[in-house]
Parts: C-alpha cells; structure tokens; sequence
C-alpha cells in the first residue's frame, strides 16, 4: 500500500513537473 502511495506521489510531482512550465505560458497569454 504503501509502495503505490509512494509512486502516485513521484507520479504526481513528475507531471506537475512537466505541466508548470505549460500552466504559466496559458497564464502569461491570458493576462496580456
């Protein structure tokens, strides 16, 4: 249980990796 926690957390900051850069490009295109 612990072990699928584990890799849904690594999962999870691995796609907020990868979707910050995204989410602040839509976030600078609607403010300007």
């Amino acid at each position: 249980m612990k072990f699928v926690i584990g890799s849904v957390i690594i999962c999870w900051l691995i796609l907020d990796q990868l979707l910050a850069p995204c989410i602040v490009k839509v976030v600078r295109r609607l403010r300007s």
